[in-house]
């Protein structure tokens, strides 16, 4: 089993709790289908991440009702680039 960085160890457990017994939100995690167009509304989610103790994480490709959809490795990285960005034009400290 390969060493994996402890932040996908925590990311991972909230994604498990999300899922049982019942599948619901956490206020450490939130899940997307995709990225929306709404830039104001991610940015809010990015800064409420940032001021939540521990952060926060996206789970991109589970549905509103909690069934996984998956996204390709393309959408992920186009994902990680909008939000990057975003975050670095959008948020303030």
């Amino acid at each position: 089993m390969e060493n994996q960085k402890s932040w996908i160890l925590i990311a991972k457990k909230y994604l498990a709790a999300s899922f049982n017994p019942v599948a619901h939100e956490l206020n450490e995690l939130d899940w997307k289908l995709s990225l929306s167009e709404d830039k104001n509304k991610f940015s809010h989610h990015i800064s409420a991440f940032a001021n939540q103790k521990g952060g926060g994480f996206f789970v991109f490709g589970i549905t509103p009702k909690g069934d996984e959809a998956g996204i390709t490795n393309d959408e992920g990285q186009e994902i990680i680039r909008k939000l990057s960005n975003l975050a670095r034009e959008s948020v303030e400290p």
